[in-house]
């Protein structure tokens, strides 16, 4: 029929009109103007004048049938955009969960969305941190298109692939579960933080009263994980848990290691959710780290009673932390005389104990008073004796003086830190004339030409 055939047209232009446009619901309209609005007006203009006027409804219909299947195609094809835009895309994703209950395209949007993850995602060019949190995203977008999770567990299965792959996925998401940004945070908080339960360990439970089969078009291995949360889904990338709790136990350390004022209540709120989940019992290095620091703030409080103080030291139950690198080298004369007062007094409130020290953990604020600015920066205790360095030295050393005067361990770290200050815009590197060595000196004016006077630093 030429006059269906027109309003199948318009029927596809309407659709095709809206494309981008996910911030706003739009299938229902789309189908109430098919129903009752100018296709529904046009369509019975044309049937009035026919003998088929009581096909009305059955056209009908069909027309919105067919509105279904142009919309799906259309939103399938920008479903990893719309992933990528979620939660502002919401509507879009339950516009694409109406769409599915009326037409048979399950199987479409699974191989479209798993081609445009293969060419958009996973890739050289994506960092981990990237495709963790597209994957996050693409759980709860699926999970609201489809709540039993088969559409999800097709599509994510080379996203876990891949991430296994990766060397340092199980870094990045020990990353997320201390980061207080981190929406992994906040769901922490708001679930019911049951714990993490891995493949290996969902069995059915048969006594279930609410069990239910598992969907018409669930794979063989398919297993419905309505229990988990994103920190368990993403955590069962991998078959233990325990590589999880040591990455969690060294990155607590760094940052417990950086802290400035003995402030726990950051560390002390994740470690709490994560404890939930991971168990108390696996957890327990975590919460000696914690007392650690609390303790050390006890002792340091006393300390700066008898004494005026710079550094604020974390005295640690070694056998309870990861390993640590320890190496030495000479400290400034100033460093020297604050660390043997702190000493001194730590015998007195503790006269059966001894710091042993490790230098380069931790970080030192400093100053840099320069010609044309002033630096206030956060750096190694190795940086910063080195940037001190040049302050008793004119301004100007060579990386095999610094090596012998701090007695380093070995040149790479002299190196590294010579190119971290040369970053930093506080020191230039030049050759000598007829010599191939490279000599460093500090830049008082950026990128001036002919310092004259050296770094001033304060702690």
């Amino acid at each position: 029929m030429l006059s269906a055939e027109i309003l199948y047209d318009e029927i596809e232009n309407e659709v095709l009109a809206n494309k981008g446009q996910w911030e706003e619901p739009v299938l229902d309209n789309l189908r109430k103007w098919i129903a009752y609005g100018g296709i529904s007006v046009k369509m019975q203009s044309i049937m009035s004048k026919e003998p088929v006027k009581r096909w009305a409804d059955t056209w009908l219909q069909r027309f919105d049938f067919f509105a279904c299947e142009k919309f799906c195609e259309m939103r399938i094809e920008e479903l990893f955009d719309i992933i990528v835009d979620y939660p502002d895309s919401t509507a879009a994703i339950n516009d694409i969960k109406t769409c599915l209950e009326r037409v048979q395209y399950r199987s479409h949007l699974v191989k479209q969305l798993k081609t445009l993850n293969e060419s958009r995602l996973l890739h050289a060019g994506a960092s981990t941190q990237l495709i963790l949190t597209q994957y996050i995203s693409t759980i709860k977008c699926l999970l609201i298109i489809d709540p039993t999770g088969v559409l999800l567990a097709s599509v994510a299965e080379p996203i876990r692939k891949y991430l296994r792959e990766r060397p340092d996925t199980i870094r990045s998401i020990v990353a997320s579960f201390v980061d207080e940004e981190s929406e992994l945070v906040e769901e922490g908080d708001a679930q019911d933080n049951a714990p993490i339960v891995l493949e290996n360990d969902d069995a059915p439970d048969w006594e279930d009263p609410n069990w239910e089969p598992e969907p018409i078009d669930a794979g063989p291995n398919f297993r419905s994980d309505g229990r988990k949360d994103l920190i368990s889904t993403l955590v069962s990338i991998y078959d233990s848990k325990e590589v999880f709790v040591e990455e969690l136990q060294v990155m607590l350390a760094q940052r417990l290691m950086s802290l400035k004022d003995y402030n726990l209540e950051k560390e002390i709120r994740n470690i709490e959710i994560l404890k939930l989940k991971f168990g108390e019992t696996t957890l327990h290095a975590c919460e000696v780290m914690l007392k650690d620091v609390a303790d050390s703030k006890r002792i340091d409080q006393n300390i700066r009673s008898q004494i005026e103080t710079v550094i604020r030291p974390i005295v640690v139950s070694r056998q309870f932390w990861p390993e640590i690198e320890d190496f030495s080298f000479n400290l400034t004369e100033q460093m020297q005389t604050y660390r043997k007062q702190y000493e001194d007094a730590y015998a007195r409130f503790k006269p059966d104990k001894r710091l042993h020290w490790i230098p380069q953990i931790g970080n030192v604020s400093i100053t840099l008073d320069l010609e044309d600015r002033t630096l206030n920066l956060d750096v190694t205790p190795f940086q910063a004796t080195v940037i001190d360095l040049f302050a008793v030295n004119g301004g100007k050393m060579t990386a095999q003086d610094i090596e012998e005067q701090l007695e380093a361990p070995n040149s790479v770290i002299v190196q590294d830190t010579l190119a971290f200050w040369i970053k930093k815009g506080v020191l230039k590197e030049e050759k000598l004339r007829d010599e191939d060595i490279a000599v460093y000196r500090v830049l008082e004016q950026y990128e001036a030409t002919s310092p004259k006077s050296k770094p001033r630093t304060s702690l």
